[in-house]
């Protein structure tokens, strides 16, 4: 039986009207974003969740003891940092869902494809056997990129699955 956990048709136009809306909302985000090199990337510190402390402390006592701040930060700058990483933080955990909901559906059709592809796979030996024509070229060719990791000079065909 094939797996099928999962049956959708998106009519081009549903998928035409979200991509149109992911590309404005990337242009809206981009107004307020800076693009970075991965050489770039690898040169910035990095304030996550492991430092988040240390800057909620910083923060405080910056505020609390102006004094003690040296004269090369800018606390009202600072001030804005924080400020837009909040909003940043928003934009992320709400597009973060979205991801999500796309990342598990692509996994879910991929499983379906992949059983469905596996069982044809599985079934063309026997279909060789029964001498249906073109099932042992078929299986042969498809013998180079099985997804079992298997290499070319393996002789013995997976065992077939009943589909």
């Amino acid at each position: 039986m094939q797996q099928n956990d999962i049956s959708i048709i998106v009519p081009k136009e549903a998928a035409d009207d979200i991509l149109a809306t992911a590309e404005l909302l990337r242009t809206k985000v981009a107004v307020f974003s800076k693009t970075i090199s991965d050489a770039e990337r690898a040169g910035y510190f990095k304030l996550g969740n492991a430092r988040l402390a240390f800057d909620q402390k910083c923060d405080a006592y910056m505020h609390q003891h102006p004094e003690l701040v040296p004269f090369t930060i800018s606390v009202p700058e600072y001030d804005k940092d924080g400020a837009a990483m909040e909003v940043f933080n928003g934009f992320s955990a709400k597009i973060s869902t979205i991801n999500a909901l796309i990342d598990d559906t692509l996994v879910v059709l991929g499983a379906d494809r992949l059983a469905a592809d596996l069982a044809f796979y599985n079934w063309l030996p026997m279909a060789a056997d029964a001498g249906l024509p073109s099932a042992e070229n078929i299986h042969k060719d498809l013998q180079d990129t099985y997804p079992g990791g298997r290499q070319k000079s393996v002789k013995s065909a997976p065992k077939p699955v009943t589909p």
